[in-house]
């Protein structure tokens, strides 16, 4: 299947959590559009692995399905960590969602078509170690909430600067 321009694929490792020793290692189209990391039905059945619930999907036509959804553990960029996956049909497109980039504290670099590492946010924690009251005092001086799209994050505050990831974050 021919990929647009401005898209790309990663190699992952998906493995059953239960049984490490039943794995595939596939190249997940990355799409920020689909909230969740999409396996294909005839993927899952050989891993193993079984179905926990479904979930409503609206698909790219606009038509709303119920989809059947597993936990994998997926190895990506030197991480492992276990992710919901929701079960698409046999042969289907393999795709990376938004969450697990979340959960692997990656974003999407669309102008070097790479994933590149972000900081997670504990804005939750900063409410408790602050109050409320304070975190809204500071957030209403002039500072802004922090950025939360997940297909531009490495570009937060000027959208044509090209990402130029820390020293820390090389090391990664």
């Amino acid at each position: 299947m021919p990929v647009p321009m401005g898209t790309f694929r990663v190699e992952v490792t998906v493995s059953n959590p239960d049984d490490r020793s039943r794995t595939r290692t596939l190249l997940l189209l990355v799409d920020t559009g689909s909230t969740y990391t999409t396996l294909p039905r005839d993927v899952i059945e050989s891993l193993g692995v079984t179905p926990l619930g479904t979930r409503r999907v609206r698909l790219a036509s606009g038509r709303v399905e119920r989809w059947p959804v597993g936990a994998v553990s997926l190895r990506l960029e030197g991480e492992e960590a276990p992710t919901v996956c929701l079960i698409g049909p046999p042969g289907g497109p393999a795709l990376l969602g938004a969450v697990t980039l979340e959960s692997f504290a990656l974003g999407v670099d669309p102008v070097g078509l790479r994933l590149v590492p972000i900081e997670s946010y504990g804005l939750a924690t900063a409410l408790v170690q602050l109050g409320a009251r304070g975190a809204r005092q500071n957030l209403g001086r002039g500072r802004r909430a922090p950025f939360r799209s997940h297909a531009f994050r490495c570009f937060p505050n000027q959208p044509t600067q090209r990402f130029q990831p820390s020293a820390a974050a090389s090391a990664r």
